[in-house]
C-alpha cells in the first residue's frame, strides 16, 4: 500500500509556525531599538553634563540607527508601530531615534512628508485615515497579515543593520 503525504497538514503546522516566528522577531525587534534609544538618549545626557569622554562618542557613533538614512528610519518607525502615526508623530520617533535633520534642506516635517509620499507610491504604506481637520495617519502595508494559503506573510525586510523596534508607548 503507497505511504501518503499529509501535505495539508505539513502545510499549516509551517505556516503556524512561521507566523510564530514572525511575531517573535517583532517583538524582539521592539526591545531592540527601545534599547538603542535608552543609549542614545543616555550617552547624549551624560555628554550634555559635562562627562563627555572620546570613548563615549564613538561607541554612540556606532549604534546602527545613526548609520542608516530618513527613508529607512521612516520605514522602520511606521513598521513596528503598534498604532496609526501622523506624520508629526513619525517626525519625533526618528528624532528620538538619532536622525539629524541638520543635513536636510527642507524643514524636518516637509522631509518626513516627502518620504511618506515616496513610501506610498512605493505601495509600502497606506494613508489610515484623515480627519476632519486634514490630519492624516499611516500604516504600514504589511504588517501583522496573518498568513493564508499560498500567500506569504513577510514584510520587506528592516536594513541589515538594524534590528530595532518601538517601545510599546
Amino acid at each position: 500500500m503507497p505511504s501518503v503525504f499529509k501535505h495539508e497538514e505539513t502545510l499549516q503546522v509551517c505556516q503556524t509556525e512561521l507566523q510564530e516566528l514572525i511575531d517573535e522577531r517583532e517583538r524582539i525587534d521592539r526591545r531592540i531599538m527601545a534599547l538603542k534609544q535608552t543609549l542614545a538618549g543616555l550617552t547624549r545626557l551624560k555628554n550634555d553634563v559635562g562627562t563627555h569622554d572620546a570613548g563615549n562618542a564613538s561607541r554612540l557613533s556606532l549604534l546602527p540607527i545613526e548609520r542608516f538614512g530618513l527613508t529607512d528610519a521612516c520605514r522602520i518607525v511606521i513598521r513596528l508601530a503598534n498604532r496609526l502615526l501622523t506624520a508629526a508623530e513619525i517626525r519625533r520617533e526618528v528624532e528620538i531615534m538619532g536622525i539629524d535633520f541638520g543635513r536636510y534642506t527642507a524643514n524636518p516635517l516637509a522631509a518626513v512628508h516627502q518620504v511618506l509620499s515616496r513610501l506610498k507610491s512605493y505601495n509600502e504604506i497606506e494613508v489610515a485615515e484623515t480627519t476632519p481637520d486634514g490630519t492624516t495617519s499611516y500604516r504600514w502595508k504589511g504588517v501583522r497579515r496573518k498568513a493564508r494559503s499560498g500567500q506569504s506573510m513577510l514584510s520587506p525586510p528592516l536594513p541589515p543593520e538594524v534590528g530595532g523596534g518601538l517601545s510599546k508607548r
